[in-house]
């Protein structure tokens, strides 16, 4: 018994598809990227308008930094600098209060904006310095820190401290508050992925984030943990760093840029990291330093190598708990180099000259009375710095 076809079914579409059909399709598609073109430009048109008037409008996207846009709106041709949290920390008990932008403005006796927050990078840095170049007059100096710690999966890699968000809505606010409403991660892990990051030092696996750095132990860990948080804050490879191609960028923004842009490398405790590791993980530290360095040589603004500047007792941080916040002995190192930074930039007074009591004659060189007031005011100094690492 054969079975036929039943000749009733409607058949099956085949052969070519006719001109008219392939030229309807190949409208509606142009028609649909016109559309998209035109809201795009319509959105790029809005940011403009949005970014002209931030007072006003900014706080109707949710997420833009309307407060630190005002900022740098109120202070045309200012010197900016901007930072992390260790432009905007003192220590208790300084002897001098003052933060590290505010002791700069003293040295070069001309007002210094600071634009902070803390735990960004050099991503969020380099959307400032776009915006900051985009307002008229522009500043007539920005400062910008490149902190080593901030290459770290322990930094770079907290969900907490991921901001390329709020780095994108500097650039274009509409598309990055679209990116959020659609929930972009942006980069952004999990706590549980975060924890699980591996983190590698001269190329070997040597744990994840969460065995290393081991958050439970608090301020005061055994000295198995307090190695390890060495290690993986300053020694893991630096090239494996999606951050580091921010920072390269960031060089090539500062060169591009018509006013001076003064990069610098925050001090590190190195005195520390070489007490708390082995041999072979400071060498991974000091290669880290030395990818930043080769970097930084590129620019063609001055810039300040202070990595390795400030000593132990100058740091403001528990031996457990290792970062870059510094006491006000090491923010005046620092203070006073980028003031040198800053006038071989034209930019600032010039320093002043040396002082005479009335009645002094200048002579050709330093007299015996004058080297042991000399080593009076450097063993003042001294216990000055004693007195405030004792506090």
């Amino acid at each position: 018994m054969s079975i036929s076809a039943d000749s009733s079914a409607p058949a099956a579409a085949s052969g070519p598809v006719a001109p008219s059909d392939r030229r309807g399709a190949l409208v509606f598609g142009l028609e649909a990227l016109a559309l998209l073109a035109l809201l795009g430009l319509a959105m790029l048109g809005a940011e403009r308008i949005l970014l002209g008037y931030p007072a006003r409008l900014g706080p109707m996207v949710s997420g833009f930094p309307t407060d630190r846009v005002l900022e740098l709106q109120r202070a045309p041709g200012e010197i900016v600098f901007f930072g992390d949290s260790v432009v905007q920390t003192m220590a208790l008990g300084d002897a001098d209060p003052r933060l590290l932008p505010d002791m700069l403005a003293g040295e070069i006796d001309e007002p210094v904006l600071r634009i902070s927050q803390a735990a960004t990078g050099a991503q969020m840095h380099a959307a400032w310095l776009r915006y900051a170049a985009r307002l008229s007059p522009p500043p007539r100096a920005v400062i910008i820190p490149i902190n080593l710690r901030s290459f770290s999966p322990h930094w770079e890699r907290n969900p907490g401290w991921v901001f390329d968000d709020v780095a994108a809505m500097i650039d274009h606010p509409l598309y990055a508050r679209l990116g959020s409403v659609l929930e972009w991660d942006w980069g952004r892990p999990t706590d549980e992925a975060f924890a699980a990051t591996p983190v590698f030092v001269n190329g070997i696996e040597v744990g994840t984030v969460a065995t290393l750095d081991d958050v439970a132990a608090g301020w005061a860990p055994s000295a198995d943990v307090r190695r390890s948080r060495y290690l993986v804050r300053y020694a893991s490879d630096i090239e494996r760093s999606r951050r580091i191609v921010g920072f390269r960028d960031l060089v090539a923004e500062a060169n591009a840029s018509r006013f001076p842009v003064i990069l610098y490398l925050t001090p590190v405790d190195v005195d520390a990291i070489e007490d708390n590791v082995d041999q072979a993980t400071y060498a991974a530290v000091q290669a880290n330093l030395a990818v930043l360095r080769a970097a930084l040589a590129t620019t063609r603004w001055p810039s300040v190598d202070l990595s390795a500047s400030v000593r132990e007792a100058d740091f403001d941080h528990p031996i457990g708990d290792p970062h870059e916040h510094m006491k006000w002995g090491g923010r005046m190192i620092c203070a006073r180099a980028l003031a040198d930074a800053v006038r071989e930039a034209g930019v600032g007074m010039p320093a002043p000259p040396p002082t005479l009591d009335a009645g002094t004659e200048a002579d050709a060189g330093p007299s015996e009375d004058a080297a042991t007031e000399a080593d009076a005011d450097t063993e003042a100094e001294a216990e000055a710095a004693d007195s405030v690492t004792a506090n």
